[in-house]
């Protein structure tokens, strides 16, 4: 075979042979989604045009992909690519803004919370926690307000310090929790 240029001027292999019949026939190897033949080599390589299909290269511990000149990452995405030092690619969790918000009826936290602030002045509270967020996702519930009435935090189906809910009425008290993977862990109070 040799490195050739076909109808559309696109680097390809061929490969000349000859059939059952005695006849010489040609077969154009190309190369497709994000590679190309190289034009001095013949050797097919990374890089070219994605076409719609989806590509996905598995890498292992020890197998690993590398790629240089990758731009900096948005601190505001869900997951940002980062290359370690060694060229590596990794995800590692977004930098979320500080989210904060105060709530004086029942609300189910979503990921993007960090601080809930609950003033139950007039009724009792119940903060749900999620069940679906990342290992290591921190939440700070506080109580605003100086009434007796009920703070409750809520681990919807997750255990937060081995109860199913904890319960606040002191004044200006709070939690910080933190989930495992499988349940919640108070880590300060406050």
């Amino acid at each position: 075979g040799e490195v050739a240029t076909n109808d559309d001027d696109e680097a390809v292999y061929r490969i000349t042979y000859t059939d059952e019949n005695g006849d010489e026939q040609e077969i154009d190897i190309t190369a497709t989604n994000g590679l190309h033949i190289d034009e001095i080599s013949g050797a097919i390589k990374l890089g070219g045009t994605l076409v719609d299909e989806k590509t996905v290269i598995t890498t292992t511990a020890t197998n690993t992909l590398a790629i240089a000149g990758l731009q900096p990452g948005d601190e505001t995405e869900d997951r940002i690519v980062v290359v370690d030092g060694d060229g590596v690619l990794k995800t590692i969790p977004a930098i979320i803004p500080s989210a904060i918000r105060e709530e004086n009826s029942d609300y189910a936290a979503l990921a993007t919370d960090e601080t809930i602030l609950v003033d139950a002045e007039h009724r009792a509270v119940t903060i749900t926690l999620p069940n679906n967020v990342d290992t290591g996702k921190k939440y700070t519930i506080k109580k605003i307000d100086i009434s007796s009435n009920e703070v409750i935090l809520d681990g919807n189906g997750s255990n937060i310090d081995g109860q199913n809910t904890i319960t606040g009425t002191l004044p200006y008290q709070g939690w910080t929790v933190q989930f495992d993977g499988t349940r919640w862990w108070v880590i300060s109070r406050i």
